[in-house]
């Protein structure tokens, strides 16, 4: 696999870790401190840029935060090249429909529910305090962090179809999210 680039850090491709819509999920070793990072790889194109250049600005309006204990994703930084967008963020190990699916589907306990919905209300409520639509809640956006060191600890990721309310607040559609 290919090293990344950025002007300030190089980052070691280990795995593709996930594909989207707009691109595919590599987990990285950060050169500076070999730190495992989750590095979002986007191709450029007109619709793309609009969706990236969205997600950027929302991300700027979330770093700008202290995000440490609302269960949102940790942003490292952004940079691009001739062909792709890059978005790196900590390593988080996997997605709630994953976890889901390992299990057969099987009913989850009450205790491990509750847990989960209260750190889904702590995210959504810092959202709310920023005036910031989500509008892509599904388990494939909730992510574990790591299952085995801290059971059923999660954080909210995947803010390319996110909107800031004073920007839509006006929108005469029945929807501004996927169904």
């Amino acid at each position: 696999m290919r090293d990344i680039y950025s002007e300030t850090e190089v980052y070691h491709t280990l795995d593709v870790v996930g594909k989207g819509t707009f691109g595919k999920v590599s987990k990285c070793w950060r050169g500076s401190d070999g730190e495992l990072v989750a590095v979002k790889i986007m191709k450029m194109d007109v619709h793309r840029n609009r969706v990236i250049k969205n997600e950027l600005k929302l991300i700027s309006a979330l770093s700008r935060n202290n995000l440490k204990t609302s269960h949102i994703v940790q942003f490292h930084e952004a940079f691009r090249d001739q062909t792709n967008h890059y978005l790196v963020f900590e390593l988080l190990e996997k997605n709630l429909y994953q976890l889901q699916k390992e299990n057969g589907f099987k009913p989850m306990a009450v205790r491990n529910i509750r847990t989960i919905t209260c750190q889904m209300i702590k995210a959504l409520a810092k959202l709310k305090e920023l005036a910031i639509i989500h509008a892509d809640l599904k388990p494939e956006n909730i992510m574990v962090v790591d299952h085995c060191r801290h059971p059923f600890s999660i954080k909210l990721i995947d803010f390319g179809s996110a909107s800031i309310f004073s920007e839509v607040h006006f929108v005469k559609e029945p929807y501004i999210q996927s169904r």
